[in-house]
């Protein structure tokens, strides 16, 4: 559960910090707008950015996260979004880019990620949604007291684990593995919810 730890604290230090520029939910119209704003040079770069991509990197995340904050840019000046939107969008692009990565270039096989998928859209998952986001809440410094967050933390981790064995990929690494993906995920629920408040 590290490496879900360090890649929601890296996402959120990233684009939550004030050198930022400005089942599933549906995504806001105007979200969708991101992914269609950038330019042929940026598509090139990301293309070739993430095949290669390492989550700890600081270097790279900064770059791929530059290029969400410029079409977010654009988006918001389009729908008049304020500062929160843009930040939240900022959130939400970089994650949906993360998850693009981790998707066709990650670890985990086809036939893992098809029983990652099938899982996660069997029944209600909203305890799990919970957990995760109680530890994005964690690594954005947002929770109400350290005691809190150490309880919380506690838990939301023996519920992605048991979802981890429900998977089949609980093991050593397979287990980070997912839950990269899933923080990744549930970092775009969460951006979606905060830009719609």
């Amino acid at each position: 559960m590290m490496r879900l730890v360090l890649i929601l604290s890296l996402a959120c230090a990233l684009l939550l910090a004030p050198s930022a520029v400005l089942a599933q939910h549906e995504v806001p119209e105007s979200l969708t707008c991101l992914e269609r704003s950038y330019t042929a040079q940026q598509n090139a770069r990301i293309n070739e950015l993430l095949p290669t991509m390492m989550p700890e990197d600081q270097a790279q995340s900064e770059e791929l996260a530059s290029y969400a904050a410029s079409a977010a840019q654009i988006c918001g000046s389009r729908y008049g979004w304020n500062r929160a939107q843009h930040v939240n969008a900022v959130v939400y692009e970089f994650s949906r880019l993360q998850e693009y990565r981790f998707r066709n270039y990650g670890p985990l096989s086809p036939e893992q990620l098809a029983g990652f998928d099938m899982a996660l859209a069997a029944g209600d998952r909203s305890e799990l949604w919970s957990a995760m986001e109680s530890q994005i809440n964690v690594a954005a410094d947002m929770s109400e007291s350290a005691n809190d967050s150490d309880a919380e933390g506690r838990e939301a981790d023996v519920v992605i684990g048991e979802f981890a064995v429900e998977v089949g990929l609980e093991t050593g690494s397979k287990a980070e593995q997912m839950g990269e993906l899933l923080g990744y995920m549930a970092l775009q629920r969460w951006a979606r919810q905060k830009f719609a408040e």
